[in-house]
């Protein structure tokens, strides 16, 4: 996404990043011109053990990946957001669908989050086809 490129080359602008999930993880790494000043320049939450290891595989130090789920992720987030004495928004890459509760939690808390869509989740090419072979009983 160029857009994304685009913010991660300014990361002076913002106060940190956070990833929910492998797939924005990935969407970064090939995002980024200077994946290691990316890395190195960005305060980065994640949301579970397998975003954890994808992040700290391309050199994020990460914070938050054992709060469990996305809302005790914000609440950690928003807590340390009100320590910042120079508060900038915060980067989101995420999919074209996903789960509210972290952009609405940090919303009311009046943390300035910065939605990037850059993956979109789709159903398996051969869904349909597998689904029918399991239950193809004849």
């Amino acid at each position: 996404s160029e857009t994304l490129s685009s913010l991660l080359t300014s990361s002076e602008q913002f106060s940190a990043i956070i990833f929910t999930s492998q797939r924005s993880v990935e969407a970064v790494a090939e995002a980024a011109g200077d994946l290691d000043r990316v890395a190195k320049n960005f305060k980065c939450f994640v949301v579970g053990p397998a975003t954890q290891k994808a992040a700290e595989k391309l050199g994020f130090d990460t914070s938050g990946f054992d709060s469990g789920n996305a809302k005790a992720q914000a609440t950690h987030i928003i807590s340390w957001y009100s320590t910042l004495t120079r508060p900038r928004p915060l980067i989101f890459p995420c999919a074209d669908i996903r789960k509210d509760s972290l952009p609405d939690s940090l919303k009311t808390a009046n943390v300035p989050l910065i939605e990037i869509i850059c993956y979109e989740t789709k159903p398996h090419s051969k869904l349909k086809e597998n689904i029918e072979s399991f239950y193809d009983t004849g």
